[in-house]
C-alpha cells in the first residue's frame, strides 16, 4: 500500500499531556470519530506490556506532520523475541507455496539462523533497516530541475532507495507530483547525453509498482509524440517512450506521418528515433516494404541495446527470410552471439519463408 495521509484535528482537552497529536475521523463504519496518536514513549511502553501477555505481533506505523495533515513515513511489525522466521523463509531455491505444499521442501534448505528484519520490543531499536531522509528541504521545489539535481548514478543501491523513497514522499504530499517531475525532468534533458543518463537513472528509481503514483496521460502522450514525431522539440524519443511505458501510456493510434517520420530518421542516421518509431508503432511493420524494413534493421543491429527491437520488428513482420537477414547485419557488426541468440528466439515461433 501507498504510504497514507491523513488531515489534523484539534487534541481533545482529555487527552494525555504526551500525546502526539490527533487524527481527524471518516466516514468509514465505527471510524467516524478522531484517533488519538501515541508519542513515543507511550508506545514503547505499550508494546512491552502487549508482550508481557501475548505473542502475536503488533503494527505500529510512523506519522509526521505536514502543515495540516499527518502523513505516513513508515510502518512495520514489532514481533516478539520468540519469533522464528524459519516457516516464512523461501530458502534458496526460491519455492513456491505449491511446491511447499506438494512437499517438494526440504529441510537442509532451511537454515538455522534464518535472516530477520525484527523489531526487539524492549528498545524499539530498528535492526537491519535503512532509514532515507529526505533529499529535499520543506522549502524547496520537487520539479524535473530537483530530480536531475538529486539524482545519482545508477549503479548506486543506496542512492536509488533514497530516491524511491524521496517519490514515494512527494507524491503524499501532492498526488500526481512525480509523473509531472519526471516529464519535466526528461523535456529539461533534451538530447544531451549526460543529462539524458542521469533522467535514466532517474527513471531507474521508481518503484515498479505504481500503486499510489497518479499519472497525467494527455501530458505523457505529448511527450511521447514530441520525442517520436518532432524532433525540433529536442526530446529524446527513448527516453519518452520508457516514461510513457513506466506509466502504461501509449499513442491513442499510429499517426498519418509515421512513414515520413521513419524515412527522416532513416536518413539523418538518428537510431534512437527509429528504434522508439519501430517499437511504439509496430502494428504497422508488416506494411511497410522490405526495402524499408531491411533499412530499419541496418539501424538497429549498430547497438546491442536494439537487440529487443530488432527480435520484436522480426516477430511482427513474419519473414524468415528478413530473419536471415537481421542475423548476417549484426554479424557484420561483429555481433555473432546476437546473430546466433536472435535466429534461435524468432525461428523458433515457426515463421513463414517466402
Amino acid at each position: 500500500l501507498a504510504p497514507i495521509s491523513a488531515p489534523c484535528a484539534p487534541v481533545p482537552p482529555d487527552a494525555p499531556v504526551d500525546a502526539g497529536g490527533m487524527v481527524a475521523g471518516c466516514d468509514l463504519p465505527k471510524q467516524h470519530r478522531g484517533v488519538l496518536l501515541r508519542s513515543f514513549k507511550d508506545v514503547c511502553a505499550k508494546v512491552q506490556s502487549h508482550f508481557g501477555r501475548f505473542a502475536n505481533p503488533v503494527m505500529l506505523a510512523e506519522l509526521h506532520r505536514r502543515g495540516d495533515v499527518w502523513v505516513e513515513r513508515s510502518r512495520g511489525f514489532v514481533v516478539g523475541a520468540e519469533w522464528n522466521p524459519k516457516p516464512l523463509f523461501a530458502g534458496p531455491k526460491c519455492l513456491s507455496s505449491a511446491q511447499v505444499a506438494g512437499s517438494r521442501w526440504e529441510e537442509e534448505d532451511i537454515p538455522d539462523e534464518a535472516p530477520t528484519r525484527a523489531v526487539d520490543p524492549a528498545t524499539l531499536t530498528v535492526v537491519d533497516v535503512q532509514e532515507h531522509p529526505p533529499l529535499l528541504g520543506p522549502e524547496e521545489k520537487f520539479d524535473g530541475s530537483a530530480v536531475l539535481r538529486i539524482v545519482q548514478p545508477a549503479k548506486d543501491r543506496n542512492a536509488r532507495a533514497a530516491l524511491r523513497a524521496e517519490y514515494q514522499r512527494q507524491e503524499s504530499l501532492c498526488v500526481g507530483s512525480v509523473c509531472t517531475a519526471l516529464i519535466h525532468a526528461v523535456r529539461l534533458a533534451g538530447t544531451d547525453t549526460a543529462t539524458c543518463l542521469k533522467c535514466h537513472a532517474a527513471l531507474d528509481a521508481f518503484p515498479k509498482d505504481l500503486g499510489g503514483f497518479r499519472r497525467d496521460e494527455e501530458a505523457l502522450q505529448r511527450l511521447l509524440w514530441d520525442g517520436l514525431f518532432a524532433p525540433e522539440a529536442a526530446v529524446a524519443p527513448r527516453l519518452a517512450q520508457r516514461l510513457a511505458g513506466m506509466f502504461c501510456v501509449c499513442l491513442p493510434a499510429v499517426p498519418e506521418g509515421f512513414l515520413d517520420a521513419l524515412t527522416a530518421a532513416l536518413d539523418g542516421g538518428d537510431r534512437s528515433r527509429v528504434g522508439a518509431l519501430v517499437e511504439v508503432c509496430s502494428s504497422v511493420i508488416p506494411s511497410l516494404v522490405d526495402e524499408t524494413k531491411k533499412r530499419v534493421l541496418e539501424s538497429m543491429a549498430t547497438k546491442s541495446a536494439d537487440f529487443t527491437g530488432m527480435q520484436n520488428l522480426l516477430l511482427v513482420a513474419g519473414d524468415k527470410d528478413l530473419v536471415e537477414y537481421g542475423v548476417q547485419c549484426l554479424v557484420d557488426t561483429g555481433q555473432q552471439k546476437l546473430g546466433k541468440r536472435l535466429k534461435e528466439v524468432v525461428l523458433g515461433a515457426d515463421l513463414p519463408k517466402k
